[in-house]
């Protein structure tokens, strides 16, 4: 560490002192301008505290802010190991700024009971708008946890007596074997203590199964679309930009190999494809191999049936489709 690192200050219990000495020395040190340049040298582009000391003589306050700004990371760093006195001069100290954001981010680290326990003691000091500051996320937090409890499905009944038995017989089963593995979960005997939370378990698993099932049909969906939409445009594209290639002389490939429109086009659908694939994968927040192993062929399957609804018209309905097949057959004899 240089002499001029060692010398910035990081966090502490009692911020205000550290900072105050620690940039007290600093600005004593940085009077020589040899000193400013090792600085500047030495923090690069940090372009807060470098345009600070490029403008030192304009008054030491820039320096302090500058100072202060690199400073205050740290102290959220350190949070969840303060005392709750560290705690109450930090508040304090972030209080003091101009911009609250820090005070905000601090807070918010916080839990609930401490925030109680600093906006009395804020009101006890008279320190009105840190008070309310206060109160109000204390009343954001609760109306948050009312509405998260609102909002969540709530599920009482009870079981058949043939479902009963089922739930009692798996019980069973899964104390003498200690514990399952269903698709991304595993039921552990040891956490089961009775039939009620089995019941919830399998209610849950059943859930992530059906939702994994629904997420596949309405991924493999869009993607059925994106392949169709290249199928309906890439023709007329790739006509277009072979003919651009031709103009500029006979096209050839990476090895000098002369192509021609059979090769550009497999190439260009190839490359196409990977596009496609790559844009679904961040859409879908999924590996690009799930997509092209698995989905990919019966999202083609899905594409070919929407090209020849779009092709032929949408299908006769099954009225239409009744009086067609009576045509077909009373003509045919």
């Amino acid at each position: 560490m240089s002499n001029i690192e060692s010398n910035l200050p990081y966090y502490s219990p009692n911020p205000k002192k550290v900072w105050k000495n620690k940039v007290n020395e600093l600005i004593k040190k940085l009077n020589e301008d040899k000193q400013i340049q090792e600085t500047l040298k030495n923090f690069g582009e940090n372009s807060k505290l470098k345009n600070a000391l490029s403008k030192f003589n304009e008054g030491q306050d820039k320096l302090k802010n500058a100072v202060e700004s690199i400073t205050k990371i740290d102290y959220l760093k350190s949070a969840s190991g303060m005392s709750s006195r560290d705690k109450w001069e930090t508040i304090n100290t972030f209080n003091s700024f101009d911009d609250k954001t820090q005070l905000d981010q601090f807070l918010g680290q916080l839990n609930s009971r401490s925030i109680v326990a600093f906006q009395k003691k804020a009101a006890a000091e008279n320190k009105h708008e840190l008070s309310n500051r206060m109160s109000n996320l204390i009343a954001y937090r609760g109306r948050s946890v009312q509405e998260s409890i609102s909002n969540r499905t709530q599920v009482n009944f009870r079981l058949s007596a043939e479902e009963t038995k089922k739930i009692e017989n798996i019980k069973k089963w899964l104390d003498e074997k200690g514990k399952l593995s269903l698709l991304n979960q595993t039921l552990v005997s040891e956490f089961i203590k009775d039939q009620t939370s089995l019941a919830k378990s399998l209610l849950e698993f059943s859930i992530e199964y059906l939702h994994i099932a629904y997420l596949n049909e309405k991924q493999l969906d869009i993607l059925a679309k994106m392949i169709v939409d290249m199928e309906i445009n890439i023709e007329g594209d790739l006509q277009e930009e072979w003919a651009q290639i031709c103009e500029e002389g006979y096209p050839t490939d990476e090895e000098g190999a002369p192509v021609n429109f059979e090769y550009f086009s497999k190439v260009e659908r190839i490359n196409m494809k990977k596009r496609i694939v790559e844009a679904a994968s961040i859409i879908f927040n999924t590996s690009e191999k799930l997509i092209t192993d698995i989905f990919w062929i019966e999202a083609q399957k899905k594409a070919a049936k929407i090209i020849k609804t779009i092709k032929d018209g949408p299908p006769l309905d099954k009225d239409a489709s009744l009086r067609a097949k009576i045509f077909n057959e009373f003509n045919s004899q």
